[in-house]
């Protein structure tokens, strides 16, 4: 977009479209929603409940299945290998269907988090499903990585910094692992590996997304003035968004160094006043941008920009359909669960309708880039199949929420016994009859567990001394330095 609109309010009001509580209703913008036909999945239900099993795996047993599956690997590869456990949730009482989610939601994560071209799916390592195993050179993890300021030898590393639950062990085994892989934590919980990776800054880095649009356009080969002299962009502008009380414009450009697509929707604020999408759809300052485009193997990627385009974690301009705050990308992947929605563009009739309120130029502009609908909903829906075809690759084509985002609410949650349980390596029932001596040695606070929960971020901060306290007798246990920094 271009310089604030300074046009004179039109004759004919533009359409808007509330429901109740004036808030937008009807189909929403490709960067705003899930779809290419897809209903949209921005409520995600939770991760689907099988029966309580009575599976366990202690970190002893993780660091011996880890060991031996070394072994059988060439020693030029094991620098290169990591694992992901997910048998934080088996010790929580989760069956196979269970896991299988969770492992799903892992491939979505760690395929959205990928430089490569092809789509990669983790080794299981054992037939529990509790262990699995990942290349970083496959993923494009072994490159150097900087995050706000601090320099990593690779992504791994970086993920493992940002993590409270990656912690170091020690022991015989534990130490042969450190060296066989390079790594002091080469173990990680899957859905603490989701809470890190997708947000903040550590997401941008690890796709390698710059800091502004200019330059990601210019990383991605995009010559936005040439394509619009081609007539390659294509606009819509709708006032049905569900994530903005505002009527807002979407932008698709083309990728030039490889097959995808670029989409942005510009928006306002819903105090900014004075501009219109209706009035001047081609030159209004929005306060915000957001962005998806294509990565080599069909996921997609998302960035938020403000009105200057600098690069965002987080906006309050466009709130997620919850209402919360919007926060990259984690809002984004129950959104865009099924890829792109389809959008019905409002501005091309309103301008027809109007014509006398714009110049022959603008009028010619306008016509050009904002498309017949035909033409819109059939972009669209190519650009859903590329999505779509990665997610069928990686498995998740027959899901009908998006496990990345149950997943992470679900981690996100309260801690109650099980959950801490399975955290720290027990069953619930023998964290329930250590309870007393934790709430001595560690805090009192964990007591709370016997009957209630922790909020996610007070189990954080005592997650670390509780399984030091518990890990005494282990042959396997976090590092006796990482234990003194805590008081233990």
């Amino acid at each position: 977009m271009t310089a604030p609109s300074t046009a004179s309010p039109t004759k004919n009001t533009p359409p808007t479209a509330t429901g109740a509580n004036n808030k937008p209703v009807g189909t929403d913008s490709p960067a705003a929603s899930s779809g290419g036909g897809a209903t949209p999945t921005n409520n995600a239900e939770p991760a689907p409940a099988a029966q309580t099993c009575d599976g366990f795996v202690s970190f002893d047993d993780l660091y011996s299945r880890m060991q031996q599956d070394l072994a059988r690997q060439d020693a030029d590869d094991r620098l290169f290998l990591r694992y992901i456990s997910l048998a934080n949730r088996l010790n929580q009482g989760a069956c196979a269907a269970d896991l299988e989610f969770d492992r799903l939601a892992l491939v979505k994560t760690i395929n959205s988090v990928s430089t490569d071209t092809s789509v990669v799916i983790p080794r299981a390592v054992g037939s529990d499903g509790a262990l699995l195993r990942i290349d970083l050179r496959d993923l494009g993890w072994d490159e150097p990585i900087v995050v706000d300021g601090n320099a990593f030898t690779d992504k791994w590393e970086a993920i493992i910094s940002a993590s409270e639950f990656a912690v170091e062990f020690e022991g015989d085994q534990a130490d042969d692992i450190k060296l066989d892989t390079n790594t002091l934590v080469p173990v990680l919980n899957a859905d603490a590996l989701m809470d890190v990776a997708l947000k903040n800054n550590l997401y941008y880095e690890m796709l390698g997304i710059a800091e502004s649009e200019d330059e990601l356009l210019e990383q991605l080969g995009i010559d936005e003035e040439g394509q619009e002299e081609q007539g390659l962009v294509i606009r819509a502008g709708t006032s049905q968004s569900r994530l903005s009380r505002q009527p807002t414009v979407l932008e698709r450009l083309e990728l030039e160094n490889r097959v995808g697509f670029y989409w942005s929707r510009y928006d306002l604020a819903d105090e900014t006043a004075g501009q219109s999408i209706f009035a001047n759809p081609l030159g209004f300052q929005e306060d915000a941008i957001l962005t998806i485009f294509s990565l080599p193997n069909g996921f997609n990627a998302y960035v938020i920009f403000d009105g200057a385009g600098v690069r965002q974690t987080e906006t309050e301009v466009v709130l997620d359909p919850d209402e919360a705050e919007m926060e990259n990308s984690v809002s984004c992947n129950g959104c865009h669960a099924a890829g792109l929605n389809p959008v019905t563009d409002e501005v091309r009739d309103y301008v027809r309708a109007n014509s006398r309120d714009f110049n022959a130029d603008e009028f010619e502009e306008i016509q050009e880039s904002f498309l017949e609908q035909a033409e819109i909903d059939a972009t669209l829906r190519g650009d859903a199949q590329l999505y779509q075809s990665a997610l069928a690759r990686s498995g998740l084509d027959q899901l009908k929420i998006d496990p990345v985002e149950a997943v992470y609410e679900r981690f996100d949650g309260d801690v109650d016994l099980a959950v801490a349980a399975g955290d720290l390596g027990l069953t619930p029932d023998e964290l329930r009859k250590d309870l007393n001596f934790l709430s001595q040695q560690v805090d009192p606070q964990l007591s709370v567990l016997r009957g209630g929960s922790l909020l996610r971020a007070g189990f954080e901060e005592l997650y670390l001394p509780a399984l030091c306290a518990l890990s005494i007798t282990s042959d396997n246990r976090p590092s006796a330095a990482a234990c003194a920094e805590v008081g233990q």
